[in-house]
């Protein structure tokens, strides 16, 4: 959902259901950018984490990013994030918050 500001505003609505109504969630990248700006997105929304890495699940086969012969390949299902729910409230507050 990282790819464009289409995709993005696209998985906006979904992405809050799976983190209000706390539904265990996992996606999978073709790469390790792709999850890396999937993660900054997820923050963002202040998902609770729960891993991410790389896939054990792995494609074996490469493959063309977009059809750009430019670009090194990648694998399908090369890495993970999974996530439920919103940050615990003392996660977002910081360890020296005052309330």
């Amino acid at each position: 959902f990282h790819a464009n500001q289409g995709l993005v505003e696209g998985w906006l609505p979904t992405l809050l259901l799976l983190r209000d109504y706390n539904i265990p969630s996992f996606f999978t990248m073709y790469s390790e950018m792709e999850l890396k700006y999937s993660f900054q997105i997820l923050v963002e929304l202040e998902m609770r984490i729960r891993d991410s890495g790389p896939s054990p699940f792995t494609s074996q086969k490469p493959e063309q990013v977009q059809a750009c012969p430019n670009k090194p390949p990648v694998y399908c299902n090369s890495h993970y994030v999974c996530f439920q729910g919103l940050l615990p409230q003392e996660d977002l507050e910081g360890p020296g918050a005052v309330n």
